[in-house]
């Protein structure tokens, strides 16, 4: 069985002896380019999906879902299940207007892993509105 490089994602499969194989498809990066051996090296950053999903909303208060993906990089999905996270912890709260979301950041409440439990979320929020370093 081929796989061209147009293929994005299809789950190919054949039966042989009883087993169900399934042959993944090819990596392809958000810029569009397929994934060599050389080019997987992990891509990470030192904020996480969560604190973008932050970041996009206290921007702009009534953003929408779409508009954090494609900030962010990633699916309505996540970016739906990523709100809820922040929702229940206490750091949004999301109201309905219309047919709209609109959100309050909560930037009282401290950040969660003990490393920084002393840093207030405001602090971070300004740090990366204002681009302050020091």
């Amino acid at each position: 069985m081929h796989l061209d490089s147009s293929t994005l994602y299809r789950e190919y499969s054949r039966r042989e002896s009883d087993a169900l194989y399934f042959v993944k498809p090819p990596l392809v990066h958000m810029t569009g380019k397929r994934k060599t051996p050389s080019t997987q090296k992990a891509e990470w950053t030192f904020l996480t999906n969560h604190t973008h999903v932050l970041i996009c909303v206290h921007e702009d208060l009534s953003i929408r879902t779409r508009d954090m993906a494609a900030r962010v990089g990633i699916t309505e999905r996540a970016v739906q299940r990523i709100i809820s996270d922040l929702c229940e912890a206490g750091y949004l709260t999301r109201t309905r207007e219309g047919r709209r979301n609109r959100y309050a950041v909560h930037s009282e409440k401290t950040l969660r892993h003990p490393v920084e439990a002393h840093c207030l979320l405001s602090g971070l929020l300004k740090t990366v509105e204002n681009g302050d370093v020091a």
